[in-house]
């Protein structure tokens, strides 16, 4: 099956990179996932759907390296898709809506 995943035209006033919003992913996973080995399987599966679908722009906000960058709405869409792919409860896709599709979507992320 092939990918119908392509990179979003949208502009990226903030840029942030696929590891950072992948750091924020594996905080928030912590606190809602109970099954470690569940969290290893979404990240994995997030960071390889995602990798390909990067592009190199600028420095992150966030850890002020030179990254690889996927727009917010694209990289949070996949993550939701994801998750109710491997049938994650309701309650918890309802939270992570809740708290990645506002516009500061900084979660807290851990160094």
């Amino acid at each position: 099956m092939t990918s119908s995943y392509r990179i979003c035209k949208e502009s990226m006033d903030d840029p942030v990179c696929l590891t950072c919003y992948n750091k924020e992913l594996l905080a928030w996973l912590r606190d809602n996932v109970k099954h470690k080995y569940m969290i290893n399987y979404i990240i994995r599966k997030v960071s390889r759907k995602l990798s390909l679908s990067v592009i190199d722009l600028d420095y992150c906000i966030l850890c002020r390296r030179h990254g690889f960058f996927i727009s917010k709405k694209d990289y949070f869409s996949e993550v939701k898709r994801i998750l109710q792919e491997i049938n994650i409860s309701d309650g918890v896709i309802n939270n992570f809506s809740k708290i990645f599709y506002q516009d500061n979507i900084y979660y807290h992320i851990r160094n």
